[in-house]
């Protein structure tokens, strides 16, 4: 996304963003603070809302999209015409 490369895994693959996979990628201040900087975090759950999403990456210190304290992106889910989303 946007040209930055993932600190740690991968960034969403395009199935992913369509397809409303659980899958989730963390701030490098979660990764430090809920999962002690653990290399391993790569493909464990994270329950987010009541639902299990799978850990596909970390993103580096600097990335602050769309604030600077996002904790975690996940793929919104695609909207039809004349869908209100929740």
């Amino acid at each position: 996304m946007m040209g930055i490369r993932s600190s740690l895994g991968r960034w969403f693959t395009s199935d992913e963003e369509t397809a409303r996979e659980r899958v989730v990628i963390l701030s490098l201040s979660l990764w430090f603070g809920g999962f002690g900087a653990s290399r391993d975090v790569v493909g464990k759950t994270l329950q987010i809302n009541g639902a299990n999403s799978q850990i596909i990456g970390v993103m580096p210190a600097d990335f602050r999209f769309p604030a600077k304290d996002a904790q975690f992106w996940a793929p919104l889910p695609p909207i039809q015409t004349g869908e209100i989303p929740d």
